[in-house]
């Protein structure tokens, strides 16, 4: 599996709720913090009470903090529409996805 991108300074936080489509409630080490969510998305399955986001700090906004990632089992899913367009491109400079090879955009 190949790295595409060095995530550092991130904070590890539980998901207390979804307050509306761009903000959410969690606590990092025993602080209620609003966070930014720029995906829009129903995203049910992700955004639930109790589980373990992982939150990139912002500046210029309102919120401190964008939840950009959910913990799953050993992994994590981007929920953050930014960082996937990013890996995407990293990807797609690398050559990474093959169907996609020598393909211009």
């Amino acid at each position: 599996m190949k790295c595409l991108l060095k995530i550092e300074n991130f904070k590890i936080g539980e998901i207390i709720e979804r307050k509306n489509k761009f903000i959410v409630k969690a606590k990092i080490k025993n602080k209620t913090i609003l966070a930014h969510l720029n995906n829009t998305g129903r995203l049910e399955e992700f955004i639930k009470k109790g589980k373990i986001g992982i939150f990139l700090p912002i500046k210029g906004k309102k919120t401190k903090f964008r939840l950009s990632m959910i913990k799953e089992k050993d992994s994590a899913s981007i929920i953050d529409t930014s960082l996937q367009m990013r890996c995407f491109e990293i990807a797609l400079e690398n050559g990474y996805i093959s169907w996609l090879k020598g393909q211009k955009f």
